[in-house]
């Protein structure tokens, strides 16, 4: 049976952000995308280029990533 950081694996787009609890135009954010390798990612989201490690909380449901 996969881990659920199995589940996380692949190329992902956004459908929408919200930011400190304000929703973002969605042209903001058109082209951001994140690829998951293993427990680490990196993403381009409104011009900046992100990266690091995913850690998921086992200890409750959903597990906050």
């Amino acid at each position: 049976m996969p881990q659920d950081i199995d589940l996380l694996q692949g190329s992902w787009s956004s459908k929408s952000l919200a930011l400190e609890g304000h929703e973002m135009p969605a042209a903001m954010f058109a082209n951001a995308r994140m690829v998951v390798q293993r427990k680490r990612f990196n993403g381009l989201s409104m011009g900046t280029q992100y990266e690091g490690t995913l850690d998921l909380d086992a200890s409750t449901n959903p597990h906050p990533i």
